[in-house]
């Protein structure tokens, strides 16, 4: 997915007027922001509160507003010194381009203090020239502490559902789409509007299948028209999105054209307009969309050699609905993710990174309070492979101290534990010579408790 077509940046505030909720601390950005326009020096703001509130929203807006030059950097730059060279020099030099002055927002800074940045934000706050803004979920981990006094703290709340509500329903206006759902995610959201208006577009694939059964109608006048004029207009009283209507038509050219000229000559039309589309999106130039337009709906249409009278069985999108069917996998690893990094103190996206080294770990998925469909879920998307059960002759499986299945054989020709117990009462042997396998197999695995000490072992190996 294009950066442009995510929702939370297509519909992020221009201005810092228009960030939803958090009044009061909006009002104390825009007077901090108009005393270094006076030419005061500022202590640097410290924006701290949950995720997805409009904290780096607001601070991007109002760079925007002061016409300032924006320097954003995240916890992953800390590591590059390089980076730390150029960010320092960036904040002490007078002005940027064409005299403006530069706002510097550092975002994640919780999860950078986990990485030693201490020293190197701390410069940068205390020598800084320009406005620097910190952001954080947890302004007062005491990792930040050396970061209290030279900043002015400003707390970000959970946006009330009435606001949430407001501002998911005009997202889904300007989409085109119903707000029925905009609603229900409104009262579910808990403050969070960054997932909500990601849930809106999750959940957009479904508002377009309600739809699906006049569009079966739609195509079918598509595929079928005489004229380019014909298509063209039944495209445009379907009232749907050219990208919509495109993938309809792609989906089934196959079910109504049978020579392979016509074929060829329908799929060139497509493959025209997206080139246009491609034009569009790196010139920004709108004016090419008329003959999108004209390819993707009478290009196709008149891309045949006569209309068919015949029935065709026109299908369903097949992208849209595999994107569909898998929203549930996508939101329980999504969940994985934001579990592992509440308990880590990092971004989500960190906590993926730490997940696919050490979600394999027996007693990883329990340390982190990952559900079994969770951690089935962010294996998927991470494409790794979890501690599997393996069967035994009975065709059952034993469980580990850790929670996890594994064989119960001692290792001797495939029989079982419970074979050699039944072999040993048959035969007069004595117990404890033949129980030392099993009890080397079990002195061999780790217990449940010591993993929580693996997890950790691997994280700093990784992360130093």
């Amino acid at each position: 997915m294009e950066k442009a077509s995510i929702w939370t940046v297509k519909h992020a505030p221009a201005s810092v007027a228009q960030c939803v909720g958090n009044d009061d601390a909006r009002a104390a950005m825009q007077a901090w922001a108009k005393g270094w326009a006076g030419g005061k020096k500022q202590k640097p703001l410290l924006l701290y509160g949950p995720p997805g509130v409009g904290k780096s929203a607001c601070a991007y807006a109002l760079a925007g507003d002061m016409g300032w030059e924006l320097v954003e950097s995240n916890a992953s730059d800390l590591r590059d010194k390089e980076t730390l060279r150029r960010i320092f020099e960036l904040s002490s030099t007078s002005a940027g381009l064409y005299g403006a002055k530069r706002l510097l927002v550092f975002d994640e800074i919780d999860s950078a203090m986990d990485r030693g940045g201490v020293p190197e934000i701390g410069k940068i706050v205390a020598e800084a020239s320009q406005p620097v803004i910190l952001i954080a979920n947890d302004a007062w981990n005491p990792k930040l502490a050396p970061l209290w006094p030279a900043c002015a703290m400003l707390e970000f709340k959970s946006i009330n559902t009435p606001a949430l509500r407001s501002a998911l329903e005009m997202i889904a206006q300007k989409e085109g789409i119903s707000t029925e759902q905009a609603q229900q995610l409104a009262s579910g959201a808990k403050g969070d509007l960054r997932s909500a208006i990601n849930d809106l577009q999750a959940g957009f694939a479904s508002e377009r299948e309600r739809k699906s059964a006049s569009m079966f109608r739609v195509v079918g006048k598509i595929l079928k028209a005489a004229t380019v004029q014909d298509a063209v207009r039944a495209g445009d009283e379907s009232g749907a999105d050219l990208d919509f209507l495109s993938r309809w038509v792609e989906q089934n050219i196959p079910a109504e054209y049978e020579k392979p000229d016509e074929l060829a000559r329908a799929f060139e039309s497509l493959a025209l307009a997206a080139l246009f589309s491609a034009r569009i999106r790196k010139r920004q130039n709108y004016s090419l969309l008329k003959y999108v337009r004209a390819l993707t709906l009478g290009g196709v249409a008149v891309g045949k050699d006569a209309a068919y009278s015949k029935f065709s069985k026109y299908q369903f999108p097949t992208l849209m609905s595999l994107l569909s069917s898998s929203r549930a996998k996508r939101e329980l690893a999504k969940s994985a993710f934001l579990k592992a990094g509440a308990h880590l103190h990092c971004s989500s996206r960190d906590a993926k990174d730490a997940l696919l080294m050490v979600l394999p770990i027996p007693g990883a998925a329990e340390h982190f309070s990952i559900t079994e469909g969770e951690a089935e879920a962010a294996a998927a998307v991470l494409g790794i492979k979890l501690a599997a059960g393996k069967e035994t002759k009975a065709g059952k499986t034993g469980k580990n101290d850790g929670g996890y299945a594994e064989k119960t054989t001692d290792g001797n020709d495939g029989r079982t534990v419970a074979d050699d117990g039944e072999n040993q009462e048959k035969n007069g042997e004595k117990n404890s010579k033949n129980k030392k396998p099993a009890s080397k197999e079990r002195a061999s695995r780790p217990e449940a408790k010591s993993s929580p000490n693996i997890i950790v072992k691997t994280l700093a190996d990784s992360f130093g």
